[in-house]
Formats: C-alpha cells, structure tokens, sequence
C-alpha cells in the first residue's frame, strides 16, 4: 500500500474513492495517492488524473465544510 506524508493526511484536504474493486484516499494541494487497495497502477493513474481535473472544486468543497 502507497504510503505518503502518512503522518499528517489524516489532517490534510484529502478525498475518498471507493467502488466495488477496491479505494483510495488522496492528499489534495498537490495531488498525491496516499493509500490505496484493490486497484491496479492504471486504474490508480486514471483516478489520479480525476481527481486532479476536479482539485479546485474538491478544495472549496472541502474548505467549506471544515473552515467553518
């Protein structure tokens, strides 16, 4: 399982992504895969480059709900 800044992501912008295949949780501001399970590299690249399409939507999304 990818590990990165594993330290503080619990505490950072992040996203979930799970389906019936497996999930994967990444760190928002810069994008980056912290953990993962049931995904192969291309499945995990393909949601990587979702998530990074949708990073500014997911940061005001996210500011929103826990800047409050």
């Amino acid at each position: 399982i990818p590990r990165h800044r594993v330290a503080g992501w619990v505490s950072a912008a992040h996203v979930h992504v799970s389906s019936p295949d497996g999930w994967a949780v990444f760190i928002l501001g810069p994008v980056e895969l912290a953990r993962a399970t049931g995904y192969t590299r291309r499945e995990l690249a393909h949601l990587e480059e979702i998530v990074n399409r949708h990073e500014p939507e997911f940061l005001g999304r996210w500011h929103a709900y826990f800047d409050r």
